[in-house]
């Protein structure tokens, strides 16, 4: 895999999560700065990482990995 693959998959993880997150969320989630802000969007990933459900969990497990790759930018 590329590493425009691997930023694809990333934004399209976050995205997910984003969404999957939204009702747990005390406010709606800024997708530009989660994309654009890597402390933003550690911190988002560690929240997600902690749900109850095991789907959110695997899929900010993946999103940690690409993450850690390097920056989107």
């Amino acid at each position: 895999m590329n590493l425009k693959q691997e930023k694809d998959e990333l934004i399209s993880i976050l995205w997910k999560l984003k969404n999957a997150t939204l009702a747990s969320q005390p406010r709606p989630v800024d997708f530009s700065q989660l994309l654009h802000d890597r402390n933003f969007r550690s911190d988002f990933i560690e929240q997600a990482a902690n749900s109850s459900y095991s789907e959110i969990r695997h899929a900010a497990k993946r999103a940690r990995e690409l993450d850690a790759r390097g920056p989107l930018e």
